[in-house]
C-alpha cells in the first residue's frame, strides 16, 4: 500500500506561525477639577505569543497639550509570552476651566515579535466643568418723598420745574 496515495490536503510546511498583531484602543476620562488622575490605554495582541512582545510608545499632542492637560510619556511596553493585553498609564491634569473636550494620541512603533494593526489611540479628556450662571444685577425701587410746591392759588408761586394750573 502506497502512503503517498492516501494523503490529501495541503502541507503548511511546518513553518513558523504568523506573528500576532498589536492594536491600541481609543479611550477617555473625565478631566477632574484639580490634582491628577490616570487613564489606562489598553494594547491588545490578536493572540497569545510564545515569546515576549515589545513595542515602543509615545504620547502626541492633539487639542490637549502635554504639561497643561496631561503628562507626556514614552517608553517600551512588554506583553509577556502567553498574555494578550497590557496597559500604558498616562497622567491627566485636572482643572476648573470650562472648555471643549480635548484629545491627545498614544502612538505605537517598532514592534518586536508582532506586527502593528492599529498603532494610534485617541484619548479624550472629557471636560466636566460647568460655567457659572450669569450674574444678574439687582434692581430695587424705594419710596421717594417730594415736598409739594407752593400753592399758587393761595398767593404762592409754583416751585421751579412744576406746572401750576389756576
Amino acid at each position: 500500500h502506497d502512503a503517498r496515495a492516501a494523503f490529501s490536503g495541503t502541507s503548511t510546511g511546518g513553518g513558523t506561525p504568523p506573528a500576532p498583531t498589536l492594536s491600541i484602543a481609543d479611550t477617555g476620562i473625565n478631566e477632574g477639577n484639580s490634582g491628577t488622575s490616570v487613564v489606562s490605554v489598553t494594547v491588545t495582541l490578536s493572540g497569545a505569543s510564545t515569546q515576549n512582545v515589545t513595542v515602543a510608545y509615545a504620547t502626541r499632542n492633539g487639542t490637549a497639550v502635554s504639561g497643561t492637560d496631561y503628562t507626556a510619556k514614552s517608553g517600551t511596553l512588554t506583553i509577556p509570552a502567553g498574555s494578550v493585553t497590557a496597559t500604558i498609564p498616562v497622567t491627566i491634569v485636572g482643572n476648573t476651566a470650562v472648555e471643549d473636550d480635548e484629545t491627545f494620541e498614544v502612538v505605537l512603533s517598532n514592534p518586536v515579535n508582532a506586527t502593528l494593526a492599529d498603532a494610534v489611540a485617541v484619548v479624550t479628556i472629557r471636560n466636566d466643568d460647568v460655567a457659572a450662571p450669569p450674574v444678574v444685577p439687582a434692581v430695587s425701587i424705594g419710596d421717594v418723598t417730594v415736598p409739594e410746591p407752593a400753592d399758587a392759588s393761595a398767593g404762592g408761586a409754583a416751585a421751579t420745574g412744576y406746572l401750576s394750573t389756576s
